[in-house]
């Protein structure tokens, strides 16, 4: 998902993060080429791109004609969905004003989703399409900026001139990032009439901050001391904190404030704080905070009350007494508080020599980075011969830097494959998602086409699993190769592309083409997302104890709500489901009952001490209309079990 990470298009056009672009003008016009689309827009090919915190919405892209009854679709290009995966519906997010059934058009690229606020209510997307929001007169022809509020159903134009709210401003919009609030969008933008005033020469990508609230947009990357003027030369935005607050943005312009000294002609990571508008280098010289690095910073990515700072450069005097050993990348992380730089990526007791590094992402409250590296003394005692990019986790509050992408059963030995991030990280740094094309990840892997696939490693339990599996076989790598994988705040949630045809039980898909999909961390089941309209009912997991860790109670009766849940409506009379019991502190028995009945019990599932359990039953919902079943555990000694309820089916 990404999540408030800044997007460069999407990965349909171009499989690198936002921080990673800084606009020209030549740099656009590759993005807009017609061609580029059309070759990542095959048949039927839909993307995921972002998740809700809980991971109930995933919005996607996809070329389909079949997502939404009734839907209207004639433009051959990307359009944008949101699924809910609770109610199991798809809404069609770049629809044509007075229509949400028809693809909006106009243009020749279609639309591109981009990042969603925690609780969903909000995403973003780009379009070229000339008819989403009523009464706008957009005659640029190139890429703009929507805001899709889902509570409203309603579609804004936020890259629009200066006073005036329906018409598009004079150039193309080509990344955003969202506050986790949604209070809050940054994105970048070649166009010069976006502010009242605007002086903007440079001919590249700038950086503006869109403040929902008072329906403001304010320029980022402004020249000192003119705060409607633009720097003198390109910038792209990176990350932003939950409540919008703190914009970090990668820049090579030497004039953008702070009193900062900029003589390297490279790019540079800064932070801009709204309710000033100051602006601050991050990647400064250690004992001059003042003076940039001496070489090439970018990736900036923000911890969401915006003290931490992470990025990646090429600088060899960010820490005092840094030994480099590389002619790449290293990772840093930075602290707004103190001003203190830490290098992530050094040689294994030697804090201060680093070794190199990849791809890399930053949790939500700071503490954790997860990053990829080819290094092969990351770790004390690292047995790395693959020759590749491994995946590794950065603990700030322990010191620790762990290898994620270890055989089974040895912690410190490199995979045989390489590995690299999917590019995203829960909340807590709890749980990685990973990209690899290793075959030894996980306990009697199976896996004969040797493409990219998804797991999830749990920092906590120091388990890997793998996501894109196979239907019913949990260690064999489904038929097809995985794009890119996304992990809800929560860490309950893997949204993922795949062109694999036996992820669910659903009908073969044979195809060959991208479709999106959502696995559950708790019952490790895979369901479709980018499903057609009026698809059969598929498996639905309800409730799992597991992932937050909290038991059900002997004697305690736990009510599940049903009607709205899992595709099933209100007017269900019963509901087919699986249930499992797992780790339990001692022998009993599962109770199941309609929910505002007591005795008897529509089923009963036994179990053994410890052991794990699963039965199929047949349980008829709530006779007081509120839809709902209860679980009644019964373990020995008063003791608990942990317990999983799958949804297989319903009748009305």
């Amino acid at each position: 998902m990404l999540r408030s990470e800044g997007r460069s298009m999407s990965a349909a056009v171009s499989n690198r993060p936002a921080s990673s672009w800084l606009f020209s003008a030549m740099a656009v016009l590759v993005i807009l080429d017609p061609g580029v689309t059309a070759a990542a827009a095959d048949p039927l090919q839909s993307i995921g791109e972002a998740l809700s915190a809980d991971g109930r919405y995933v919005v996607f892209m996809s070329n389909a004609a079949d997502l939404v009854p009734g839907q209207v679709d004639t433009n051959g290009v990307f359009d944008v969905f949101l699924r809910d995966r609770f109610a199991r519906t798809t809404t069609l997010v770049s629809h044509a004003a007075g229509s949400l059934i028809t693809a909006a058009g106009g243009g020749f690229a279609g639309s591109y989703a981009g990042p969603m606020s925690d609780d969903g209510r909000y995403l973003t997307f780009l379009s070229d399409a000339n008819n989403l929001a009523s009464g706008v007169a957009d005659a640029n022809q190139t890429f703009d900026l929507f805001l899709y509020d889902r509570a409203q159903g309603k579609v804004t134009l936020l890259s629009h001139a200066a006073g005036a709210l329906a018409v598009a401003a004079n150039g193309p919009t080509v990344g955003e990032s969202i506050s986790r609030d949604g209070s809050t969008i940054a994105f970048i933008s070649m166009a010069t009439n976006l502010l009242p005033g605007q002086s903007d020469t440079n001919g590249v990508g700038d950086v503006y901050l869109y403040h929902r609230p008072s329906g403001t947009i304010s320029l980022v990357s402004h020249k000192s001391g003119e705060a409607h003027t633009t720097a003198n030369d390109s910038s792209s935005v990176s990350g932003i904190s939950a409540d919008g607050s703190v914009v970090v943005f990668t820049s090579t312009a030497t004039d953008l404030g702070g009193g900062a000294v900029d003589t390297n002609g490279k790019p540079d990571v800064f932070v801009y704080q709204r309710a000033s508008g100051a602006v601050s280098v991050v990647s400064r010289a250690s004992g001059a905070p003042l003076r940039t690095t001496n070489g090439a910073s970018s990736g900036g990515q923000i911890s969401a009350d915006g003290r931490w700072v992470a990025f990646q450069s090429t600088g060899g005097n960010l820490v005092a007494g840094q030994v480099e050993t590389s002619v790449g990348y290293d990772e840093f992380l930075f602290d707004r508080a103190t001003g203190k730089m830490l290098l992530v990526s050094h040689k294994s007791g030697a804090p201060t020599r680093a070794v190199g590094v990849g791809a890399h992402v930053l949790s939500a409250d700071g503490r954790s980075l997860a990053f990829a590296s080819a290094a092969t003394n990351l770790v004390a005692g690292q047995v790395d011969t693959n020759g590749k990019l491994d995946a590794f986790l950065y603990d700030r509050v322990a010191g620790t830097t762990t290898l994620v992408t270890h055989r089974p059963g040895a912690l410190t030995t490199a995979t045989s494959g390489s590995s690299e991030l999917g590019f995203d990280i829960d909340g807590t740094g709890s749980r990685v998602v990973i990209l690899s094309r290793a075959a030894d990840l996980v306990p009697g892997q199976v896996d004969a086409g040797g493409g990219m696939d998804a797991f999830l490693y749990d920092r906590i339990a120091r388990t890997m699993s793998l996501v894109s599996h196979h239907r019913g076989a949990l260690a064999s790598a489904a038929d097809g190769a995985t794009a890119s994988a996304h992990v809800s705040r929560d860490g309950t949630t893997v949204g993922f592309t795949s062109a694999a045809g036996d992820l669910t039980e659903e009908p073969a898909d044979t195809d060959g083409s991208d479709d999106v999909f959502a696995y559950l961390s708790g019952t490790k089941a895979v369901e479709g997302v980018s499903r057609p309209a009026g698809a059969p009912f598929v498996a639905c997991p309800l409730f799992d104890t597991r992932p937050a860790a909290v038991p059900l109670h002997s004697g305690v009766r736990q009510a599940l709500a049903i009607a709205g849940n899992c595709g099933v409506p209100s007017a269900a009379r019963s509901v087919a489901v699986v249930v499992t019991a797992v780790s339990s502190t001692g022998k009993g028995s599962l109770r199941l009952y309609p929910g505002n009945v007591s005795v008897p019990p529509a089923g009963v599932l036994h179990f053994p001490q410890g052991a794990t359990r699963t039965g199929s039953f047949t349980i008829p919902l709530a006779t007081n209309g509120a839809g709902t079943l209860a679980i009644l555990p019964q373990v020995a000694g008063q003791g608990t079990v942990h317990v999983a309820v799958v949804v297989i089916g319903y009748s009305d």
